[in-house]
């Protein structure tokens, strides 16, 4: 065996070990702690570019694991002299079986320990020389790239739906809260609320807001003895006040404030009001809560797109969102939103989400930017205010009018048909 094989062998090996754990580490390593050594390195700035790049030096990292592996099988069978004119049999097993061990140790089993080990120390120790493997093998990332949105079409898998990093990294973490929900690690009620705060970036204002049908308001010609009997029976600590219509708030009652005041005086609402804070119905939750903080306040009213009232929210209705449903001493019983009769029927409060209940039973419900509810669909389809025993079908469920008011629906119990073929069985 000459030195030029040893050598070409050591050189292909290293480079094996070394593109292997690459590609490994930036597939599997913590953003938040690669964060960190960006940092420590004082390249903080150049992180969320190497993020957007990230996918090119796999794909870099990739062709050179490919050809060193190449490589390593080659040297071993010149050394077992198996590429010879008269080629041996033995020599050849002898070649492919040294070849196959060197792929196992310094493909397989080195890099990854490295990578798992010390993944974020040899991202940033080589980084000079990821940028030179993704400029050396350009031509063949380029090729790779145009690849994948056809691969992604035969998956069934559109262009448009392909998930950022961000959402990636989303998911990443919901399989591992998942994965710790297997193994007693995460309990079932932080598993939920972990899901909610990841949830709670997506969700806007109108998803959970108290819509004005139900809101609690007072005119603002109302007296004391109004106040003192809207206290009495909703329990309210905060109440809008309204000029003509609840379409023009003015402003917020905060009962306590009542406490204070002087008895003697006449009363006049307006002058006991606070200012409301007013939000667009589209605002993120997210950006809500922290508006709540910055301005110490529990409560805005939330505006339609023609300026006029669409609903409440408050602090408590966030918070509900991560936690489940919060009851006081003043909250009465209300029915569950979801109740299951038996394996195919279930009965739900008309104002749950068509989106959680798709989620929750594997339906195909259709939803449209004119309604959001479950009710809302009913009330769609039907053209009319259905009464108690109306009936509809769409496919895959047959649902039922089981509670209903003059103007709106409250209840619905729904009958599964998963047999029907209607385009969308799964």
């Amino acid at each position: 065996m000459s030195s030029g094989t040893i050598w070409l062998g050591t050189a292909a090996v290293v480079a094996l070990m070394l593109s292997a754990a690459l590609n490994l580490a930036l597939r599997v390593r913590s953003r938040s702690r690669l964060a960190e050594r960006f940092e420590q390195r004082g390249w903080g700035d150049r992180f969320e570019s190497f993020v957007a790049v990230r996918p090119q030096y796999m794909l870099a990292t990739a062709a050179l694991r490919t050809l060193a592996s190449v490589a390593v099988l080659v040297t071993t069978l010149v050394a077992a002299g198996a590429l010879s004119v008269k080629p041996d049999l033995k020599r050849l097993l002898v070649g492919l079986g040294s070849g196959v061990l060197l792929l196992l140790v310094f493909g397989v089993a080195v890099p990854n320990a490295w990578a798992k080990y010390a993944g974020e120390s040899l991202i940033v120790r080589t980084l000079p020389l990821l940028a030179g493997l993704r400029w050396l093998f350009r031509p063949v990332v380029w090729l790779l790239e145009a690849v994948d949105p056809l691969v992604r079409r035969l998956c069934g898998v559109p262009v448009q739906d392909a998930r950022s990093y961000a959402d990636e990294l989303e998911q990443e973490i919901l399989d591992v809260v998942s994965e710790g929900e297997r193994h007693g690690a995460v309990d079932e009620q932080e598993k939920e609320m972990i899901e909610s705060v990841m949830e709670l970036t997506d969700t806007r204002v109108e998803e959970i807001m108290t819509p004005r049908t139900e809101m609690v308001a007072l005119p603002k010609e109302a007296d004391l003895d109004d106040v003192r009997e809207v206290v009495r029976t909703r329990g309210h600590s905060r109440i809008p006040v309204y000029d003509g219509t609840i379409d023009t708030i003015l402003g917020v009652l905060y009962v306590k404030d009542l406490l204070l005041r002087d008895e003697s005086a006449p009363f006049d609402i307006t002058r006991e009001m606070r200012p409301a804070l007013f939000i667009p119905e589209s605002k993120p939750v997210r950006e809500l809560l922290r508006e709540f903080q910055t301005q110490k306040m529990h409560m805005a009213v939330v505006l339609d797109e023609y300026g006029g009232t669409a609903g409440l929210v408050t602090i408590e209705d966030i918070l509900e969102e991560l936690v489940g449903e919060i009851a006081d001493e003043y909250d009465a019983a209300p029915p569950a939103e979801f109740t299951r009769i038996d394996d195919e029927t279930v009965e739900v409060d008309a104002r749950m989400r068509i989106d959680d209940l798709n989620d929750r039973l594997h339906l195909h419900l259709p939803e449209d930017e004119d309604f959001e509810t479950i009710g809302g669909l009913v009330f769609s389809r039907l053209g009319k205010i259905p009464h108690v025993g109306e009936h509809w079908e769409d496919g895959e469920v047959a649902i039922d009018v089981v509670g209903a008011e003059p103007r709106r629906i409250t209840r619905l119990r729904l009958k599964i048909n998963r047999h029907k073929d209607n385009g969308n069985d799964r």
